[in-house]
């Protein structure tokens, strides 16, 4: 007689099976009851009503589905708390600072992928999930605008003792790095300000955010519908911001089920909807910069313009440097990772001369504005200085790429 071993099942298997039954059988007796009683309003009320089942349902997989990501993708680093906020962050190297911070709906994985293990060599590097995102709180009693966040990486900089450090920040991470400048220059060497978005045009994806916030239907859409929709369409929406370049292996291991969680769609949402009335009372003071400024964007960027808010920018920030580099999407950290580095240090070279630089750019300045996308070359400086190349053939460029093909160690 030949025993066959039946394969032990998980924890999280045997919870999953018992709670597809148990939303199961509730739809299954709601319709029976449905069926067997005539409710008030006949046709319409039983619609409703089964709607309401399967959405009860459909709250108790989103939920499951949350604590399990949590549990598979526990912190990396360590938590400090400002204002009343307990922020996640990890850490390494040593050197010069550096601060990255990530975009919407993303969180600190995002930079660990590309460009943190590469820049600790140098630099003492820190990344933070911010307000909301990975693992980082985000209280319900305040709006967090860019400036908001701003003002709290500024504190928890100073809870660390991490002392003008230079701040970069990808796409919703620009405006805050931007915010930062304008807020607490004297807290920062200078910014590198990648992908970002900076004048109040229309977004798409803002309706999407608007209606993630929305009293009574927000909590509903992101409990149900939302995670549902980002785990069937993610895939598509990550090609889109790595376009025209393939999405990098290295990426496969970004802990996508975390930012499909109601509260991390709820943040994203809430900085979605904060984005262009942030640019529009911020735009007039760009003007104001008083510190270094490096901008990045791809030319193939299918989420923000580059030429739309990078490129004006550039036109409104004397001694500003951009970098626009073709067949190059959002991910400009990924995509262009050792030119992005030497962007960084790009500024920490800018500040040693920044007084005497910026104050002759804001003088002197005869730089041609800024027009057609076409009179925009791969590399700007509106100060007398010679333009920064930013060739492929360079052997710098090429040592950094090797350093930044694989995730990132913590």
């Amino acid at each position: 007689m030949v025993s066959h071993s039946v394969p032990q099942r998980s924890t999280a298997e045997r919870t999953a099976d018992a709670l597809r039954r148990r939303s199961h059988d509730a739809m299954q007796g709601a319709t029976s009851a449905i069926r067997d009683r005539r409710l008030p309003g006949g046709r319409t009320a039983k619609i409703v009503a089964a709607t309401a089942v399967a959405l009860a349902a459909t709250a108790l997989v989103v939920d499951w589905q949350a604590r399990r990501a949590e549990r598979r993708h526990p912190p990396k680093g360590r938590f400090v708390e400002v204002d009343g906020v307990r922020l996640h962050y990890i850490e390494a190297g040593e050197g010069d600072p550096v601060v990255l911070l990530h975009g919407n709906g993303s969180m600190l994985d995002d930079p660990l992928l590309s460009i943190f293990g590469a820049l600790a060599e140098q630099h003492r590097v820190i990344a933070f999930d911010r307000p909301g995102f990975g693992w980082s709180d985000r209280p319900h009693n305040r709006e967090w605008t860019p400036e908001a966040q701003a003002t709290l990486i500024r504190n928890a900089l100073r809870s660390l003792e991490i002392e003008r450090p230079v701040l970069y920040g990808h796409s919703f991470g620009a405006p805050v790095v931007m915010s930062f400048a304008l807020m607490h220059p004297q807290d920062t060497r200078g910014i590198v300000a990648a992908s970002g978005y900076y004048y109040p045009h229309f977004r798409a994806d803002s309706i999407v955010a608007w209606s993630a916030t929305l009293p009574v239907i927000g909590p509903i859409l992101r409990n149900t519908v939302l995670p549902v929709e980002g785990a069937a369409f993610g895939s598509l929406a990550v090609k889109a911001l790595f376009d025209p370049a393939p999405v990098p292996e290295a990426y496969a291991v970004f802990p996508a089920s975390l930012a499909l969680r109601p509260s991390q769609i709820r943040a994203s949402g809430e900085d979605g909807r904060t984005l262009r009335a942030w640019a529009t009372r911020t735009c007039r003071r760009y003007s104001e910069v008083r510190v270094p400024v490096v901008i990045v964007a791809g030319t193939e960027d299918r989420i923000v313009d580059p030429h739309a808010h990078s490129a004006r920018l550039h036109d409104q920030i004397a001694g500003s440097r951009l970098h626009l580099w073709p067949d190059t999407g959002h991910m400009v950290h990924h995509t262009r990772a050792a030119e992005v580095i030497d962007a960084i240090d790009e500024v920490f070279g800018m500040a040693d001369t920044w007084a005497a630089d910026h104050d002759a750019a804001r003088l002197g300045n005869t730089a041609a504005p800024v027009g057609a996308p076409d009179a925009i070359e791969a590399s700007e400086t509106r100060t007398d200085a010679p333009s920064v190349v930013d060739a492929e053939s360079g052997g710098e460029a090429r040592r950094r790429a090797e350093n930044v093909a694989g995730p990132a160690p913590v």
